[in-house]
């Protein structure tokens, strides 16, 4: 019960968080009076009226849920080295693509950061002020990314503290640190303590008392004790710590002054407390994040939405597109589960998995289903007490119908506002695979289960399977998917029959079982390659005398990727046929899990090579091999527990039982040149989870 009840205030502070960065990020970049102009007071979401897409990804986001998975990837928890927190960055980063802000050297800390550690710099020199200077060392990333430490750090500050120094440490310094500090503590302390001025102490009592941010604690709690007005204080922060007596783009002092304002005024509205940090301008998308995620643990799930309806309007969705897919299209309930896995870790107890891949296992949790764009009369979705998402369907024209849908990847980038971060995303689902969805029907009704799939040009296509009249267990396996790309949508439709009103409840779905995926190649031509995650510098067509479709990847130089697949795939093998074109290495990946944790059998310098990267690359085989640039073979890399087993045109040619990675997508590596990919087939066992 209490684990329970950590993990549902955990979950409260990941939706604080989330509802944060929405709520701030249509204004981020303006100034309080054109804030005011535009929209008024942000005490409720603005995407429409600013007319862009309320769900997007951002760096705020993926930065705070992925730098935490440090914890479980070193297998060391608390005693993480500070160099691995870097060298998570390396392996989950995509160079210019994904989670950060890419303004360059010198002028984005977080690029300049990763191309400290690229170079062979470790953390925390990476992202020391002595190698980066102090403006550039004290932005604010430092403090953005870190609610992650002190969620899973739930009623312990202390190490939370101890935790946000080594993350921030990767790429700030100084009072950049301290701010992260002051969160990650304020985060894991407001499990057990309810009172907004006792967090304060408790977040500065962690940083040296003559620093600067501990002034600005000092000076906006008294202003604010004396002004009784947020708008009063905000033009005292902005006469002492205002932007123009800091330099670079976004500097952490002058925001972390409006989070103790909106603290200290908040004090017990979610709402209130969000909107001051929102309406004041500046880092809004960060500082409304930061705000949410302290309020969110500090007042749990029930406070959240007393004033302002801030959940069903994302259904939970959110986006963290990485090198690796697992998370990549996510809900705000599984990154709960997720983070309540590593805080396992850190207590030393086995990680608890939930027992179906949804669950709704929390209040309000919904996965991200929403009505769909066909659904005819009215419907409504809702999980009040976390035991199953409630379908309430009435009827226009004839009886009551239901139609509900989840995204499995996240839309396209072109799909998004321009200047958004990028989407990249993997499906769970893949044909073969036998998907249960639990329904309680309180109404009888026929259900049919559909799927959205994105054929080769990214076009969606639904795909419906077998209605279902009796059972309250809806099962289907999928089939096998000619052209396409990936599935996007899970969705069901409940047909009433002649009844005018409707009730369903939808328990849980899970998802398992062998599959097997084969094609020609991957089409070029399809925008941002739904359901794949790629990297390359170039991608194009066949050429001219090509002898089959081939899909060529190019590499200037460092070794890219196109991969599918996540951590729910477990024995596996990827077979392909490759065709060399200038490339020094090229060959098929499985068991990826990101840039610097994957297997390769690969063709380079006249010799197959089966190989291990994890954190630096182990030969587990090799041997010669004739292989003209211009020719075509058939690769196949097998892999089951420890076990790796590579194949060259069918036949067997190197073994290994060294494995340590056991699990991840698979796909395409290039390095310095350009290879060809054709025929492919993906084939193993997935669990989702």
């Amino acid at each position: 019960m209490q684990e329970n009840r950590k993990l549902l205030e955990l979950y409260a502070g990941v939706l604080g968080k989330v509802i944060g960065v929405y709520l701030g990020r249509p204004v981020e970049g303006m100034a309080k009076e054109d804030i005011r102009k535009r929209v008024g007071f942000v005490d409720h979401y603005v995407a429409g009226e600013m007319k862009v897409p309320l769900v997007v990804p951002d760096d705020d986001i993926s930065g705070t849920f992925t730098f935490v998975r440090a914890l479980e990837d070193s297998g060391l928890g608390v005693e993480t080295s500070p160099v691995f927190f870097g060298e998570t960055w390396l392996n989950y980063l995509l160079e210019n693509l994904t989670v950060l802000w890419w303004g360059g050297m010198g002028r984005s800390t977080e690029h300049t950061a990763y191309l400290r550690l690229k170079a062979g710099v470790h953390s925390p020199e990476s992202g020391s002020m002595k190698r980066n200077g102090k403006c550039v060392s004290e932005q604010i990333g430092g403090q953005i990314f870190i609610d992650g430490f002190g969620l899973v750090c739930p009623g312990r500050p202390g190490l939370a503290a101890r935790l946000a120094r080594m993350a921030a440490g990767v790429s700030h310094d100084g009072e950049a640190v301290h701010a992260a500090v002051v969160v990650a503590s304020m985060v894991a302390a407001a499990f057990t303590i309810k009172k907004m001025d006792r967090l304060l102490d408790i977040g500065v009592s962690f940083i040296p008392q003559d620093c600067l941010i501990a002034q600005v604690h000092r000076d906006v709690r008294r202003w604010c004790q004396e002004d009784k007005d947020w708008e009063t204080t905000m033009k005292r922060i902005e006469e002492k710590y205002g932007y123009q007596h800091f330099g670079g783009g976004v500097h952490v002092i002058p925001n972390h002054a409006l989070m103790v304002m909106a603290w200290c005024y908040g004090k017990e509205s979610f709402r209130k407390a969000l909107a001051i940090a929102v309406s004041a301008g500046w880092d809004t998308d960060c500082n409304g994040g930061n705000v949410g995620t302290v309020m969110g643990v500090m007042l749990g799930l029930d406070r959240i939405c007393e004033e302002y309806d801030f959940r069903t309007p994302f259904a939970d969705q959110v986006y963290l597109p990485t090198s690796e897919g697992t998370y990549a299209n996510t809900d705000c309930w599984k990154i709960a589960q997720h983070l309540g896995r590593i805080m396992d870790l850190l207590e030393d107890r086995k990680p608890a998995f939930p027992q179906a891949w949804l669950d709704f296992g929390a209040p309000g949790a919904l996965h991200g289903f929403r009505v769909a764009p066909a659904q005819k009369g009215g419907l409504s979705l809702a999980n009040p007490q976390g035991k199953g998402l409630a379908i309430h369907a009435t009827a226009s024209k004839g009886g009551a119908k239901a139609d509900l849908v989840t995204d499995l990847t996240a839309p396209a980038h072109h799909e998004l506002i321009p200047g958004s971060y990028l989407t990249m995303s993997t499906s769970p689902l893949y044909p073969g695979m036998e998907v249960k969805a639990l329904f309680h029907k309180e109404t009888p009704c026929v259900i049919t289960p559909y799927l959205t799939i994105l054929d080769e040009e990214g076009k969606p296509r639904r795909v419906d399977c077998a209605p279902q009249k009796e059972a309250e267990l809806v099962a289907f396996v999928i089939p096998p998917m000619e052209h396409m790309l990936c599935i996007r949508q899970l969705g069901f439709r409940l047909d009433f029959g002649g009844s005018q009103e409707g009730h369903a409840t939808l328990r849980s779905v899970e998802a398992s079982g062998e599959f097997r995926h084969a094609f020609p190649c991957l089409p070029p031509q399809a925008a941002s390659y739904p359901g794949w995650i790629v990297n390359a510098d170039m991608v194009f067509g066949s050429f001219s005398d090509d002898p089959a479709p081939l899909c060529h990847l190019c590499s200037n130089g460092e070794r890219r990727f196109a991969v599918t697949g996540g951590l729910w795939w477990r024995r596996q093998s990827i077979q392909a046929v490759v065709r060399l074109h200038g490339a020094e290495v090229a060959g098929v990946v499985a068991c990826h899990q990101g840039t610097r944790k994957y297997l390769s059998l690969t063709i380079r310098h006249g010799k197959l090579v089966l190989a291990q990267e994890f954190y630096g690359e182990t030969i587990l085989g090799q041997l010669p091999v004739e292989w003209g640039s211009e020719e075509a073979h058939e690769l196949r890399l097998e892999c089951d527990g420890p076990q790796a087993i590579a194949y060259l045109d069918g036949k067997e040619v190197l073994r290994s039982s060294a494995v340590v990675l056991e699990a991840g997508g698979a796909g395409y590596l290039v390095q310095t040149g350009n290879a060809g990919f054709g025929e492919t087939t993906l084939a193993g066992y997935a669990r989702l989870f």
